[in-house]
């Protein structure tokens, strides 16, 4: 009953969206901004979208940004689908639905926002959204090599946010991972943490800093229709929890199976 009254939402728009600007931002992520057709209500994060690549199948890809209908997303290529969508040109069409899974934005003052590798797009959503209301955030983001970082700092320093790269080139802020970081930082002047990245990122930060309940983790799952008809996103927890229903985030006692706690 949960997932039929998810469907019959009136809040989910069905539309077609216009790509305005395609550029790379790193050696391996790409940013797409584009323009949606039909008025969209405005996504919190962590929410997502359904993106619809012509000739390909819909993905789900995480908002990074959304502004008078503009919405951002970053792409990593991985798949056909995800490499079509990185090489697509200004005026191309894409079909989307959205926006999908639910608000999670923690009160506070202060954040401790952590980003691996295109986890980074949900990231900038909350920086979006907490800068706008004058919250200070730190927004670590991790890769493996500095030709990974490309354009990143500057993101986050437009949207408000104090920037610090880890990763395993000097020619960062901090050399090693982000779980390295985190535990030489003192984390108890955090008002919340939220993470988002690789689930071997999520669990090296969760033995760090333990289950503490201002921790936000955001999964990642296989999504196929991303209105919890299918199934597919089911992850378990303290409940049968869906992620395009219940997540994509999750504060850490609600999925503590998944990380031993």
């Amino acid at each position: 009953m949960k997932r039929l009254k998810n469907i019959l939402k009136h809040d989910i728009v069905y539309t077609t969206s216009m790509v305005v600007e395609s550029r790379a931002l790193s050696s391996n992520l790409f940013l797409i901004k584009m323009n949606i057709f039909r008025e969209l209500k405005r996504p919190l994060p962590p929410q997502f979208v359904m993106v619809w690549v012509p000739g390909y199948e819909a993905i789900p890809m995480s908002i990074a940004h959304f502004d008078n209908n503009e919405l951002w997303i970053i792409v990593k290529p991985v798949g056909p689908t995800t490499r079509a969508l990185s090489r697509v040109k200004k005026g191309d069409l894409l079909g989307l639905y959205g926006p999908l899974g639910k608000p999670l934005v923690p009160e506070g003052d202060k954040y401790l926002l952590l980003a691996g590798g295109s986890g980074i797009a949900t990231i900038l959503h909350y920086l979006q959204v907490l800068s706008r209301h004058g919250k200070r955030c730190r927004v670590v983001f991790g890769c493996w090599r500095s030709d990974e970082v490309g354009v990143i700092p500057d993101l986050i320093k437009e949207l408000g946010g104090e920037p610090v790269i880890t990763c395993f080139d000097k020619e960062c802020d901090f050399y090693g991972t982000v779980g390295d970081y985190v535990s030489q930082v003192n984390i108890e002047q955090y008002d919340a943490i939220i993470a988002c990245g690789p689930l071997l990122m999520l669990k090296d930060v969760t033995e760090r800093v333990g289950c503490r309940d201002n921790f936000i983790v955001i999964l990642d799952s296989l999504v196929k229709c991303g209105i919890g008809l299918c199934g597919s996103c089911k992850i378990g927890g303290e409940k049968d929890l869906f992620l395009c229903i219940d997540g994509p985030g999750f504060y850490l006692y609600q999925v503590r199976d998944l990380f031993g706690c």
